[in-house]
């Protein structure tokens, strides 16, 4: 497994990484999974969007390529808002109003009862497995029937001793230095142009197209719903 495209957690109408899958539960539990469009770099085959309010985690936003559409819901499904093109019959992107159509774009996840790992600080050691690399902060939320029961943060090298992983030292980066990540310059620069240059529509090759669609996609999970329950 290569490294994984990781959930979002928004916190305070910030995007971070969550390296866990809750929304793997919610499948087990219905004993059935969407057929999505799946890469090395993400086995899911979709990406999710999760908040907090209050006491409460709600699945907010849901994105994946290349849904092929059930038999049963041919014709039921409500029109997705940034189709790809060219369309495929029979296919379409995955969104969270097809799998919760009287919910979306709240969808409180009572489903989930696990630790949920967010990397909030910056990556310090790619990894190239799973969700493996390291940060320098963490945050758990622990979340029982879908209501929070504790949050902690956590410095990196706390984490990687609670979970039994090394903590790099010099020596090891000086030994290890295709792992190290460094810190970008002008970050916010690059992010402004790599949000400008995820305008799929003016790629004329259909491979680029797919991938800038996707990204696009993926991207726009960052933001948060824009919503909050009334309750």
């Amino acid at each position: 497994m290569t490294a994984q495209t990781a959930d979002v957690m928004i916190f305070d109408g910030e995007a971070f990484e969550l390296h866990t899958t809750p929304l793997e539960k919610y499948f087990e539990r219905i004993k059935w999974r969407p057929a999505c469009m799946r890469s090395t770099g993400n086995y899911r085959g979709y990406v999710a969007r999760w908040e907090l309010f209050g006491e409460r985690l709600f699945l907010t936003g849901l994105f994946g390529m290349l849904w092929i559409i059930p038999p049963h819901l041919v014709g039921k499904l409500a029109p997705d808002p940034d189709p790809y093109d060219p369309a495929q019959e029979g296919v379409k992107s995955l969104r969270l109003q097809d799998l919760f159509p009287d919910q979306a774009p709240l969808v409180p996840a009572e489903w989930v009862t696990e630790r949920l790992v967010v990397a909030t600080g910056r990556r310090l050691v790619y990894v190239h497995f799973g969700f493996g690399s390291l940060h320098g902060t963490y945050r758990t939320i622990d979340v029982a029937d879908g209501r929070v029961k504790l949050i902690r943060n956590w410095e990196g090298r706390d984490w990687a001793r609670e979970t039994g992983r090394f903590w790099p030292d010099d020596e090891w980066y000086k030994n290890h230095p295709q792992a190290l990540v460094w810190a970008e310059l002008n970050a916010e620069k690059k992010k402004v142009e790599a949000e400008d240059d995820l305008d799929w529509r003016n790629e004329h090759s259909l491979p680029d197209r797919r991938l800038t669609y996707q990204a696009a996609q993926i991207e726009a999970l960052r933001k948060p719903c824009g919503q909050a329950p009334s309750d």
